[in-house]
């Protein structure tokens, strides 16, 4: 019995309405695994500058690299770290310039 304060939702409304849930579950949860994948990368690249040498400086570069193009910006915390990454770059290829000239 329909008392006319609340009326029946139509089958057409309701596909409507679970589509919509539906793709607004799927943006949310796109989101979520692109930082999730960004948080991934910056830890590979601590982790490369943890370990030192030059080639993992210059790996931990280009996983800051990848961090900022998966965010689509850049934040302090990567600015940071890419700084420290080609300070150490730019010091061992001093190192191994003034080696090589002896």
């Amino acid at each position: 019995m329909n008392t006319g304060i609340i009326k029946p939702i139509k089958s057409g409304t309701k596909a409507v309405a679970l589509l919509l849930f539906f793709l607004l579950v799927f943006i949310w949860v796109n989101g979520q695994s692109k930082d999730l994948e960004a948080q991934m990368h910056y830890t590979t690249a601590e982790d490369k500058y943890t370990k030192g040498g030059i080639q993992n400086f210059e790996d931990c570069f280009e996983e800051l690299g990848k961090t900022e193009a998966i965010l689509g910006k850049t934040n302090p915390r990567i600015l940071y770290l890419k700084i420290k990454a080609l300070s150490e770059i730019a010091k061992l290829n001093e190192t191994y310039y003034f080696y090589d000239s002896y």
